[in-house]
């Protein structure tokens, strides 16, 4: 079975107003979840070629 796990960290008062301002928009019901959407269509959004340095 899959347990979910925490994860916790520290951003900007900029970067929680660009949170919240998501969630409001998007009706999403708690902080938690609008940062969960916003990480998954980071990395969906992610090309599959590796960065070059």
């Amino acid at each position: 079975m899959k347990q979910d796990q925490k994860l916790i960290i520290q951003v900007s008062k900029e970067l929680i107003d660009k949170i919240d301002d998501y969630r409001f928009a998007n009706r999403v019901n708690s902080r938690a979840e609008a940062v969960r959407q916003l990480i998954e269509m980071g990395i969906a959004g992610q090309k599959k070629e590796p960065k070059k340095r």
